[in-house]
């Protein structure tokens, strides 16, 4: 006989079996929704550093597992001196920017801080980071540094180098990562170099001006030189940042393979309880 107190029972059993489905069905979604996220952020970036550039010129070859993600060969200087020449009278072309690198870290309060990669002061032009306080760089000695340092304008200030330690004034902030020293001292003490940014004029076809800088490319270098554009300028990333995130890859391929393995068993297990 159907009382009410069974009655109760039965629809109480109805409702928890069918809340359960529906908190296996969320979860589930949850992780391979979550897992999806973390394999598409994981892929290639652009660098910071050339966002401003449209084009980039960067040495042949993509830092990868198949060259055990060593660093490209770069140019010479002269090589650098040649590209530069060839590509600055191409139309369309506002400037282009050698990125001269060379290790360089501030001390602050008796400790490196900061980036540990000085570049010369043109090259800010290529990254979305401003001057905000004091001047740039125009003679050997002169910094500018990330105003997060804490430093003034006019504060003498220590630089890490290759070298050794060298004494440098603050010249100005910016509102990035430096360091930045004049573009003279960059080439004395930066060696090859891998990327050369371009500027384009406002108005400027991106396609005309990219096939016109691959001729003046093909004409200087042959094919030890790529051109660029778009995502593409992901491919200027530097080789440890490369390798980082391919292991990332691996571990987070893995945790998503695992991750919809649990997804489906639970919810698999939970259906099959409830239609029993």
């Amino acid at each position: 006989m159907l009382t009410p107190s069974l009655l109760r029972s039965l629809l109480r059993g109805r409702w928890t079996g069918l809340a359960g489905t529906f908190v296996a069905l969320c979860l589930g979604a949850a992780v391979l929704t979550a897992s999806a996220l973390l394999l598409t952020s994981a892929g290639p970036r652009v660098p910071a550093r050339y966002a401003a550039a449209p084009l980039l010129v960067h040495t042949p070859g993509v830092p990868g597992d198949d060259n055990a993600f060593a660093e490209n060969r770069p140019w010479s200087p002269e090589t650098v001196e040649a590209l530069v020449r060839a590509l600055t009278p191409v139309p369309g072309v506002a400037a282009a920017v050698p990125d001269r690198a060379f290790y360089a870290q501030a001390v602050v309060r008796g400790r490196p801080a900061g980036a540990h990669e000085a570049r010369g002061w043109s090259t800010a032009a290529l990254a979305p980071h401003r001057l905000v306080a004091g001047r740039p760089p125009v003679r050997a000695g002169e910094v500018v540094l990330d105003r997060a340092l804490g430093l003034a304008p006019g504060s003498p200030v220590t630089l890490l180098t290759a070298k050794g330690p060298a004494p440098y004034t603050v010249s100005g902030l910016t509102d990035g990562p430096g360091p930045y020293v004049s573009d003279g001292e960059a080439a004395r003490l930066g060696g090859g170099m891998r990327v050369i940014g371009l500027l384009t004029r406002p108005g400027a076809d991106p396609a005309a001006v990219r096939a016109a800088v691959r001729r003046a490319v093909l004409g200087v270098v042959g094919g030890s030189g790529r051109v660029l554009a778009g995502p593409d300028r992901a491919a200027a990333e530097p080789a440890a940042d490369a390798r980082t995130r391919w292991i990332g890859m691996q571990v987070l391929t893995a945790m998503a393979l695992l991750g919809g393995f649990v997804s489906v068993f639970v919810v698999a297990s939970t259906f099959a309880f409830r239609v029993t």
